[in-house]
């Protein structure tokens, strides 16, 4: 039952998710061909004002334009979640013999799944868009040289880069699925404390947001970020960017783990369609 939930949860966003995506990517296409595959290249002068100005509102416009495709991505799935669970649809949807436990795993699954396709699809169209040639070797040699640097800072060394790799990718994953319960909670938690369920819902996702920034900075006082200000002498770049990101993996798994069990409780206890 949990895998026929999880094919209609997707079944049910893929139309509109297909058709903004494609749309992206074939905006990055036209843009690599036509714009920045003449602009980024060896005979380039960025000097020239018009140039440099072009460069800048073609940057601007398609990092708008990722924005909105993934703001729009957030707010499907939160549509989704709450037009099958808490409008007219949901009398419908919680007669079906499925558990509210269920009913969340299985929209927790798919709205991670089109989250992290969803941003690893914006990196790729900003990569088909501007990483031209020259691009790619330049941005790629600086990126070594920052990866050296990182490495001479370090006390301790710093993991391999497959690992690194393998780190950001399970960072993306665990964020993404952080983002998506902030939602569901958002959405089930305004329902029942407030009348207007919209604005209770929005009120609630600020909160939630909120409070992990403040847990977020605190984190970061405790990895010693604050010495950069304080006490520049004993701040340690590379080992700061590594402990910070391993404290926000922490934090996003423990996020998860409260949001999922709110979430389910909320739905289980005080679910209510009047």
């Amino acid at each position: 039952m949990l895998g026929k939930l999880i094919k209609y949860d997707l079944k049910a966003l893929n139309p509109i998710l297909i058709f903004v995506h494609a749309f992206l990517l074939l905006a990055a296409l036209c843009i690599r061909i036509f714009i920045s595959g003449r602009l980024f290249n060896e005979d380039s002068d960025f000097s020239d004002p018009y140039t440099a100005m072009a460069v800048g509102l073609l940057v601007v416009l398609f990092s708008l334009a990722v924005v909105l495709i993934l703001f729009s991505t957030e707010l499907l799935i939160a549509m989704r979640f709450y037009k099958n669970l808490f409008s007219g649809e949901g009398y419908l949807t919680l007669t079906l013999p499925v558990t509210p436990g269920q009913h969340l795993l299985s929209r927790t699954i798919s709205g991670t799944l089109w989250g992290t396709l969803d941003m690893f699809l914006c990196f790729f169209s900003v990569y088909l868009a501007f990483a031209t040639p020259y691009v790619r070797e330049t941005v790629g040699h600086e990126l070594l040289q920052a990866w050296e640097e990182l490495l001479l800072m370090s006390d301790s060394g710093l993991p391999s880069p497959a690992a690194a790799v393998c780190f950001c990718i399970l960072f993306c994953i665990t964020g993404v699925a952080a983002s998506v319960l902030t939602i569901y909670a958002s959405v089930t938690v305004g329902q029942v404390l407030f009348g207007h369920r919209i604005i209770g819902a929005i009120a609630i996702y600020f909160v939630i947001n909120t409070a992990f920034s403040i847990l977020s900075f605190i984190a970061l006082a405790l990895t010693g970020g604050l010495n950069m200000f304080f006490n520049p002498a004993t701040f340690n770049p590379a080992m700061h960017v590594i402990n910070s990101l391993v404290l926000t993996e922490w934090l996003s798994a423990a996020s998860i783990l409260a949001l999922y069990l709110l979430t389910h409780y909320m739905m289980k206890k005080k679910i209510n369609l009047d």
